[in-house]
């Protein structure tokens, strides 16, 4: 009898801990789902106001400089334009490779439940970053 009971507490104290992973988890992706919203609203208004002042950059330099100097000025400012469109676009990829752990901790917590509940792994095997970090 007494080992039955053990065996209903544990099996909660597992279920329990799974409900926590999974309740983290869904934290988790909640953030990063507004913090992806925010970011993509905040570059389109800057998009939009880099276009606009570029533009009136533009017709600035078109009334104040003779011809020979519009054909440097503006080949130049469309060289320099392309490398940084070209810099910013490495730079975004490498931003998106570094995102490729998202919630790793999280869905390996879940794992190590799952394989404790099934018995591949003790139970003192248990890591819970956000416990040891209070400490």
């Amino acid at each position: 009898m007494e080992q039955l009971r053990y065996l209903k507490n544990s099996a909660f104290t597992l279920l329990e801990l799974m409900l926590v992973r999974v309740k983290m988890a869904r934290i988790e992706l909640s953030e990063f789902k507004d913090n992806l919203v925010k970011a993509i609203a905040m570059l389109l208004i800057a998009l939009f106001i880099f276009f606009l002042s570029f533009i009136s950059l533009l017709f600035g330099l078109n009334t104040i400089l003779t011809d020979e100097q519009k054909i440097w000025v503006f080949f130049g400012i469309a060289a320099g334009c392309f490398l940084l469109t070209l810099v910013l676009f490495l730079f975004a990829l490498s931003k998106l490779h570094s995102n490729e752990n998202f919630m790793q901790e999280t869905l390996q917590g879940i794992s190590d439940d799952i394989q404790i509940a099934k018995g591949k792994k003790p139970l003192h095997d248990l890591k819970i970053k956000e416990l040891l970090d209070d400490e």
